[in-house]
């Protein structure tokens, strides 16, 4: 099948990602994205959001996407129950 690493249905079907020993495919990693102008009035978000750097592991984004896309779950729920269990959030 073609999907992200991080794509729900890898957790949901038991699947296996193959290795690209070839390198054909670029890594997809995130990264926080904000607008200039917001940080420009909120500067303290750019250490907050840094904050997230190396927090989420490929396997983790799945259970996290299975939650929604599987379960059913929010979005904010799911995200927030994740911050929470990492400890940047109460």
């Amino acid at each position: 099948t073609n999907a992200y690493a991080t794509d729900a249905q890898i957790k949901v079907h038991d699947l296996v990602i193959l290795e690209d020993d070839k390198e054909f495919f670029p890594p997809y990693d995130g990264g926080p994205v904000i607008r200039q102008d917001t940080l420009d009035q909120y500067p303290e978000l750019e250490e907050v959001l840094n904050l997230l750097k190396g927090q989420i592991t490929e396997t983790e984004m799945q259970e996290l996407n299975a939650q929604v896309d599987v379960e059913g779950l929010k979005e904010d729920d799911v995200a927030h129950d994740f911050l929470v269990k990492k400890g940047l959030i109460e």
